[in-house]
């Protein structure tokens, strides 16, 4: 793995750091006490994962007065598809990280818009905009993942938390290619 790669991808596969990441990219710089409500956790163990999140480059940090504020960074993230695209030039044609960038690019492009929808729709417009501009096996692969979360959502009313939407999307995936069962 590389140098850029493995810290980022290891902080990440936390749970608990995942959904700080998530909260901090929703509702913007927080303070410790703040990101301390998304994740079931003591304060002291809250502050070790912002600790390990800052190390990994994905976060900074200020303070403001007796309060620390955390901001996300995402040029990491960005840095990590020249990662995920040298490691599809392995099994497949290299072109992973080059296509997933121009999908969130399109993403972020469209943010305005989708964040005026209600939570549904603006989740089916990320999906469309990204099976729309990522392409090649990814876009099928990323519309599974979407449908999964339309699914979750009618079965829940709202989105539960990501990990229960992300493993629903992953079983999707998993039953359309072997099965192709959809929803």
């Amino acid at each position: 793995m590389s140098a850029v790669g493995a810290p980022l991808f290891d902080a990440l596969g936390d749970p608990n750091r995942l959904r700080i990441i998530v909260r901090l990219c929703d509702l913007g710089p927080s303070s410790t006490s703040q990101v301390t409500t998304v994740i079931p956790v003591t304060r002291q163990a809250a502050s070790k994962h912002l600790q390990l999140l800052e190390s990994a480059g994905l976060v900074t940090s200020s303070r403001r007065g007796r309060e620390r504020i955390w901001t996300v960074r995402t040029e990491p993230l960005a840095r990590a598809s020249d990662y995920l695209t040298q490691l599809d030039a392995a099994i497949g044609d290299g072109d992973h990280g080059t296509n997933m960038r121009r999908g969130f690019e399109a993403v972020l492009a469209a943010v305005d818009d989708l964040s005026a929808r209600n939570l549904g729709d603006s989740l089916k417009g990320v999906g469309t905009t990204l099976v729309m501009k990522v392409g090649g096996a990814s876009g099928p692969l990323v519309g599974e993942a979407q449908g999964a979360v339309d699914c979750a959502q009618d079965h829940l009313g709202v989105i539960g938390l990501f990990d229960e939407v992300a493993g629903a999307a992953l079983q999707r995936v998993h039953r359309h290619l072997h099965v192709g069962v959809a929803c």
